[in-house]
């Protein structure tokens, strides 16, 4: 858990507005934990567990839902990653990430394609 703080921590430092109340930021880290958490529990599947093997792969995976809980994603009508609208503001362009994050553009995508994948497997 703390690692997983951390990298939100980490990947929100350069935000498209400066937030002053730190009550807020810390609030906004808690949620995308408490909700990226609970989704590799209940769902990381086996593409996500090979997704974390690599830590360039971890900090792509770990981007791509923080990008996608500016939407949420449901699968089936069921919530899989609630929507946090309050991320559009905090973070940077998606055309910033190679330069933000060192990460590919890319990689939302392919993070959103594996959790779907994975749920698709199991029996829900």
């Amino acid at each position: 858990m703390l690692h997983l703080v951390a990298q939100v921590v980490y990947h929100c430092r350069k935000n498209r507005c400066i937030e002053t109340n730190p009550d807020v930021v810390e609030q906004a880290i808690e949620e995308c934990t408490e909700s990226i958490t609970n989704l590799l529990i209940m769902y990381g599947g086996p593409r996500v567990v090979r997704q974390m093997n690599s830590a360039s792969r971890y900090r792509e995976f770990i981007c791509s839902m923080l990008y996608l809980m500016r939407v949420g994603i449901t699968f089936q009508n069921r919530q899989i990653l609630p929507r946090m609208g309050k991320l559009h503001r905090l973070l940077p362009l998606q055309v910033l990430l190679p330069s933000v994050f060192k990460i590919r553009a890319k990689s939302i995508t392919e993070g959103e394609n594996m959790v779907k994948m994975d749920i698709k497997n199991l029996p829900i």
